[in-house]
């Protein structure tokens, strides 16, 4: 097996299906919370960026956090949660 999280083994390129599934569960997170009245302005890829987590985690560096939000999370919340 892969010692990289499943979501960064196959990158961040424009046919990713992990960060396809990741972005979308961004987009139903901010959905989840609209439909209790809790609108978001804004939303970050990673809470701790460069964080060396003991655990399996998506530890984007500068690149690939760039090439997650252009290929995928930029077009998902432009489509679905354009106010985020």
């Amino acid at each position: 097996g892969s010692a990289e999280p499943v979501c960064l083994r196959d990158g961040v390129g424009e046919d990713s299906k992990y960060a396809k599934a990741w972005a979308l569960f961004f987009s139903k997170f901010i959905d989840a919370y609209a439909n209790h009245g809790i609108d978001f302005f804004g939303v970050t890829v990673q809470n701790e960026p460069e964080f060396p987590a003991p655990w399996d985690a998506c530890a984007f560096d500068a690149k690939s956090q760039r090439d997650f939000i252009a290929n995928h999370l930029g077009p998902r919340l432009a489509k679905s949660n354009p106010n985020t």
